[in-house]
């Protein structure tokens, strides 16, 4: 058997770079030495409090450097690592730690009442308070001896952001984690021993996961981890820290750029600036570009292992939609809805193939089957490669919108509506009508007065009649957003969608 795991990293790193800086929180710095063994003492008193190898025990808590060390000690112990969302609410915990059979949850105090209140209701579920973790920072040096376990063996469970009923939880070996992790290193310099991280995403999604304390714990690099995004602070530290790695989706990237000491700012080693999970404004490559950033559009998924390919910064600028050719290891095709393969610009659903994919969703067979077939992933998106071999998404399957007969992909309404001066994010839904069966619903987000009558005119200039918005909803506030920084259309959907249907555009 193979036992290789992530852990090993850390134990390698903090005999031969002891005195690295691992991770940095708030100015508080923890070298690989400390960090190694903080692990072992809080591995020692997971296991004394009931934690055996493969058993799910979970994380609940803002980012935190005792989340994070936390993580590292439940792999430690051969535990699976299956946190939870810090936006997570009663219901949602009970339903997902009975149902991946966690019965330990460390939790921070900010959850605590929360999770107690869970735990009521659910005897079997223990709680230890993340607090202890801090306290376990000094301590006796006794190293704890990782259990053998098998590199095929689950190692983390990430819940997705599913959009019916409770999230799924999609499983990770620790051969898949080592293989991300592997795959980027080898491609991307920045992603060696001297990279420096700015960790902005939550750390529960795959994300903050991988990029924020698997990534630097195995290839020896620097995390400046944030408790919470914060433009200002992101922004110093790729200033002052000349740090090399930057992973977001657009909103972040643009409320760095809008701050009035960016145009001062030399960004100039910021050389793995990775934007994702919305089309990027081509204003935008422009400001981080001139300020030496290499900006580039990436594209991924929770079940592909993360962000998985990224567009070459040679061609990025000119193609902003573009996401590169796949990576190394993990491999990308189109098929049509008969099951054969796409040519070179023609549409078909993103399927994806390698050692970093999900072996599945915990305790969900039928889902597993449905997205996992002969090896590849079914991504549920559209899209096409060009003659160069870049691909670039087109749309959403399940998002596309039939009205009148005609199919609309809401990406190119809702790059239309970006166009509209004014508009700071637009989301396109589906709206039940009597006419049409599906019509086209706009959610506008503007910065200026904007009426309904608008926004028709605008995209009538831009786009074929059957695919301008039947239903406009104009708003003046940040639409809502996953984890991930993404945005969300089941949750614009529970907020807006009855608005949204009483909103009819002017005819």
């Amino acid at each position: 058997m193979n036992y290789a795991s992530t852990d090993d990293g850390l134990r390698w790193w903090a005999v031969n770079k002891p005195d690295k800086r691992f991770i940095v929180f708030q100015g508080d710095v923890v070298t690989f030495a400390e960090a190694d063994a903080w692990v072992d003492r809080v591995a020692r008193y997971l296991a004394n409090n009931g934690a055996k190898a493969g058993e799910r025990i979970g994380v609940i808590g803002v980012n935190s450097l005792e989340w994070a060390i936390a993580s590292l000690a439940i792999l430690r112990v051969g535990g699976v690592h299956a946190p939870l969302s810090e936006r997570s609410v009663i219901n949602e915990v009970r339903g997902l730690t009975e149902k991946t059979g966690t019965h330990l949850v460390l939790v921070a105090d900010s959850h605590m009442t929360m999770m107690r209140e869970a735990s009521a209701l659910a005897p079997e579920l223990k709680l230890l308070p993340l607090t202890q973790v801090c306290e376990l920072r000094q301590g006796e040096n006794l190293r704890f001896e990782r259990p053998d376990i098998d590199i095929d063996s689950v190692a983390a469970i990430v819940y997705t952001s599913g959009s019916t009923g409770l999230p799924k939880g999609a499983t990770f070996t620790m051969r898949s984690l080592l293989s991300i992790i592997q795959e980027w290193a080898l491609v991307e310099p920045a992603m060696g021993h001297e990279a420096r991280i700015v960790g902005v995403l939550p750390l529960t999604p795959m994300g903050g996961f991988i990029n924020s304390i698997l990534r630097p714990s195995v290839i020896g690099g620097t995390v400046f981890l944030m408790p919470k995004y914060d433009e200002r602070e992101a922004l110093r530290l790729l200033v002052e820290e000349r740090c090399s790695s930057l992973m977001a989706p657009p909103l972040i990237f643009q409320r760095i750029s809008a701050l009035p000491e960016f145009q001062q700012a030399d960004l100039s080693a910021l050389s793995y600036a990775i934007i994702g999970g919305a089309p990027v404004p081509l204003d935008e490559f422009d400001k981080w570009v001139a300020r030496g950033a290499a900006l580039r559009q990436t594209y991924g998924s929770t079940e592909a292992g993360g962000h998985f390919s990224a567009m070459p910064i040679e061609g990025a600028r000119q193609n902003p939609a573009g996401w590169g050719r796949g990576n190394v290891f993990r491999k990308v095709k189109a098929l049509r809805p008969d099951g054969t393969p796409c040519k070179a610009n023609e549409d078909g659903e993103i399927m994806v193939r390698g050692p970093g994919l999900m072996e599945g969703y915990w305790g969900d067979e039928e889902a597993t089957a449905a997205a996992i077939k002969d090896g590849w992933l079914h991504t549920g998106d559209m899209g096409r490669y060009d003659e160069n071999g870049i691909w670039k998404v087109t749309d959403r399957i399940k998002e596309v919108i039939i009205t009148g007969g005609f199919n609309v992909g809401p990406t190119e309404v809702e790059k239309a509506l970006l166009t509209l001066d004014g508009v700071v994010e637009a989301a396109v839904l589906k709206v039940a009508d009597v006419t049409y069966g599906e019509a086209i619903g706009a959610i506008v987000n503007a910065d200026r007065p904007l009426t309904a009558a608008e926004v028709v005119s605008h995209c009538r200039s831009h786009l074929a009649n059957y695919k301008v918005p039947r239903y406009v909803l104009i708003v003046n506030e940040l639409l809502p957003r996953s984890e991930q920084g993404k945005l969300s259309k089941v949750e614009m959907q529970k907020k807006y969608g009855a608005s949204l249907a009483g909103s009819p555009r002017p005819q």
